[in-house]
C-alpha cells in the first residue's frame, strides 16, 4: 500500500489477521485513521510508515496500544519533533532522517530492542544519545550515519553486545574511538564498524591495532580491516545504510525512480542518478568480497 491514497475508514476495514502493512509516503494518512488501524488490525507486527507528513509524535499513544509491534519504520518525517514512547515489545525500529527529534530518552525502556537507525537525527545530543544505546540490554545493531558522535561517545560502547556499528560520515570519530572498541572487544563475538567519512586513517589505524588489540589479530585487505572477531569497513556505506538493516536490496531514496525509464530487457538504470547508485552496488559487492 506504499504511496497510496488511503485514508479514514478504509484502514479500519483490513483485516483483523494482518501482520504487514507498508503504509510509507501516504500523505493523506492522519492519526486518527492510525488509530483505527491499531483497532482493526491488533495482530500487527511490521509497521512501516516513512514519510507520512502529516503523522506526529501525538501518534506515539496510538501506537503504544499496538502490543503486538515489533518493527517499527517511521523515518523520514520531519513533522515527528517528540516521540513519548513505542510498543514494549519492539525490537527494530528506524528514525532515520526524523530531524527534528531532540530526544530519544523513552527508548531506554525498550529492553527487547535489537536494531535501532538513528541516522541524521541532527538534534538529538551525542552523549544523550550513547546513553541511551548503552542502556539497552539487547542492542546488536546500531546505525548512526551522519550524527554528532566522536571518538570519546564510540568508546562507550566499549563490552556493549554490539554486532554492528554504522559510523559512516561521523566527522569527529578518529582512531582512539575505534581502538578503544578493539582493546575491549570480546574475541568471541563478531563485530562489524563502517567508518567510511570519518576521521579514522587506514594506514595508522593498522598499525595501532596490531599493538592495542594484537589478541585479535587483524589483517588488512583492500577496503577493510579484518580478524575473526571484528570487520571494519573503510568505505563509506551510507548509500546503501539501510540494506543491512532490512536484509533487503532495496534503496530508500525513492526519488530518482521512474518506471518510464527502467528497460525490462536490459540489467541496467538508464538516466545518470540511476548509473550512479548501479556504481554504489557494485563497489559494495566488491567491498564485501574482498573481506570475506
Amino acid at each position: 500500500m506504499s504511496s497510496c491514497s488511503l485514508v479514514g475508514r478504509s484502514l479500519g476495514r483490513l483485516s483483523s489477521s494482518l501482520q504487514e502493512l507498508n503504509l510509507d509516503d501516504c500523505k493523506l494518512l492522519r492519526p486518527e485513521s492510525l488509530g483505527r488501524l491499531a483497532a482493526a488490525c491488533p495482530q500487527l507486527r511490521l509497521l512501516s510508515i516513512s514519510r507520512c507528513s502529516r503523522l506526529e509524535g501525538c501518534c506515539a499513544p496510538i501506537i503504544m496500544t499496538m502490543l503486538e509491534l515489533q518493527v517499527l519504520r517511521w523515518r523520514d518525517c520531519p513533522s515527528l519533533a517528540t516521540l513519548t514512547a513505542t510498543p514494549p515489545q519492539t525490537a527494530l525500529l528506524n528514525l532515520s532522517l526524523c530531524r527534528s527529534i531532540s530526544d530519544l530518552t523513552p527508548l531506554s525502556s525498550l529492553v527487547h530492542l535489537r536494531e535501532l537507525d538513528a541516522s541524521y537525527m541532527d538534534q538529538v545530543d551525542s552523549a544523550a544519545l550513547v546513553d541511551m544505546a548503552c542502556a539497552l540490554p539487547a542492542l546488536e545493531r546500531l546505525s548512526l550515519i551522519g550524527c554528532s558522535v566522536d571518538s570519546n561517545d564510540v568508546a562507550r560502547f566499549s563490552g556493549r553486545p554490539l554486532r554492528f556499528l554504522d559510523l559512516s560520515h561521523c566527522p569527529l570519530v578518529d582512531n582512539d574511538g575505534v581502538l578503544a572498541l578493539a582493546r575491549q572487544h570480546d574475541p568471541q563475538r563478531h563485530l562489524e564498524i563502517v567508518v567510511g567519512g570519518t576521521a579514522v586513517d587506514a594506514e595508522s589505524l593498522s598499525k595501532d591495532l596490531e599493538i592495542a588489540a594484537s589478541h585479535l589479530q587483524f589483517q588488512t585487505y583492500t577496503n577493510c580491516i579484518k580478524s575473526d572477531a571484528m570487520l571494519i569497513s573503510l568505505v563509506s556505506n551510507a548509500v546503501l545504510s539501510y540494506l543491512r538493516f532490512d536484509q533487503r536490496f532495496i534503496i530508500d531514496d525513492y526519488d530518482w525512480w521512474d518506471e518510464d525509464d527502467f528497460e525490462s530487457d536490459e540489467d541496467y538504470w538508464v538516466d545518470d542518478d540511476d548509473d550512479m547508485i548501479e556504481q554504489h552496488l557494485d563497489l559494495y559487492d566488491e567491498e564485501l568480497e574482498a573481506c570475506q
